[in-house]
């Protein structure tokens, strides 16, 4: 299974709750909250401005977390799914991730990372080497899972988005992530 951003909030989720079906995991460039720890700015920053701005440039959000410049044609891509302009989905996530002890979820939250804490199967963090965002996620995971134990974790040359920036040495490293599991499948 590979995730990316929200991606590996929802991968760590699924491995935490149904690590007997998955066989190896790999994550870039997010993680799953820990309940009661302090929220990083950007972090705040986001959850604010997905909130409450009245405009969404969802491309040039995306261009703004990657290093390389997107093409007007994958501009327009990354627009296209949101046509009718709420982006519903790009406003909510942020502000339903649970990261205070009140939220309704922070108690599954908490039993899925005391899951983690006991998980064998194979997590490899792929991550950005220029992420203000996630740059902290991947020694979280790499110390909390067993699981990522001995893996050769790597750091890309990217920002936030690593599918934009790096998707061939990504493409590689999950490549090579699967063929060293490829008899456990």
């Amino acid at each position: 299974m590979y995730g990316n951003d929200w991606g590996t909030v929802i991968s760590l989720l699924l491995l935490a709750n149904n690590s007997v079906n998955i066989k190896g995991t790999v994550v870039s460039n997010g993680y799953l909250p820990v309940i009661g720890q302090n929220i990083p700015v950007h972090f705040r920053m986001w959850m604010w401005f997905t909130r409450f701005s009245p405009i969404l440039p969802i491309s040039c959000i995306i261009n703004a977390g990657t290093k390389t410049t997107l093409s007007q044609i994958s501009k327009k891509m990354f627009d296209a799914p949101f046509k009718n302009n709420r982006k519903t989905a790009v406003r909510r996530l942020p502000n339903i991730l649970p990261v205070r002890t009140w939220h309704r979820e922070a108690k599954f939250v908490e039993a899925s990372w005391e899951k983690l804490k006991d998980t064998n199967t194979p997590l490899l963090t792929v991550f950005s080497t220029n992420d203000p965002y996630t740059s902290e996620g991947a020694k979280l995971l790499q110390q909390t899972i067993p699981g990522a134990a001995e893996q050769l974790h790597l750091k890309l040359d990217a920002k936030h988005f690593i599918t934009e920036d790096a998707p061939g040495p990504l493409a590689q490293s999950i490549v090579g992530f699967i063929r060293k599991y490829q008899n456990d499948i």
